[in-house]
């Protein structure tokens, strides 16, 4: 009987320790390839992100939606750079410039002003210069000519950083295609 005793009490422990194993196992499987975290290198997203603040990044079978903030691999002076901006247009947006002084106005997407939520000490519609307009939607302009609107072709994305003034984004690279978008910011950690 103690022999019985002792053998029992040895596959309780086993009973306890193989589902942890098993989820522990699950978990990091889960952390890397699913969501892992990064570090914002940067100030182009202030107020709503700041430099050296920690993320964590959905990264699995994701496409973008209006208002995400995505991770942006792009090809930089050192070789591939990531950036992280908030999405403003997706696949089949409308997008246009009404120009209100030469050579600057306020955006449209689908027949609404764009205007940066997100900047806490400036509540005026966005200006924005024709360049960089026609920089956002430059795979949509028809050998180089101006046009009042474009519609954002499949796979396309435009993104900007949160902090305007401080940000190189779709108005310095032009849009991004989803091939080079890495995935969506779920969670940052602390304020």
């Amino acid at each position: 009987n103690e022999e019985i005793d002792e053998t029992s009490k040895e596959f309780k422990i086993y009973d306890f320790i193989a589902p942890m194993v098993v989820m522990t196992s699950i978990i990091i499987m889960i952390f890397g390839n699913v969501i892992v975290s990064g570090k914002v290198d940067g100030r182009s997203m202030e107020q709503t992100l700041h430099h050296n603040q920690d993320i964590l990044i959905y990264k699995f079978n994701y496409v973008p939606k209006i208002d995400d903030v995505i991770i942006i691999s792009r090809d930089g002076s050192n070789g591939k750079e990531l950036i992280i901006k908030r999405v403003i247009a997706v696949p089949g947006d409308k997008i246009s410039f009404k120009e209100t002084i030469p050579g600057f106005g306020f955006i449209f997407v689908n027949d609404t002003l764009y205007q940066n939520r997100y900047l806490k000490e400036d509540r005026s519609p966005t200006m924005f210069s024709k360049d960089e307009y026609m920089k956002m939607v430059e795979l949509e302009l028809h050998n180089g000519n101006y046009d009042d609107e474009v519609t954002l072709s499949k796979d396309y994305y435009i993104a900007l950083g949160d902090n305007f003034n401080n940000s190189s984004d779709s108005r310095h690279f032009g849009a991004f295609h989803i091939s080079q978008i890495g995935g969506k910011m779920i969670f940052k950690f602390g304020g």
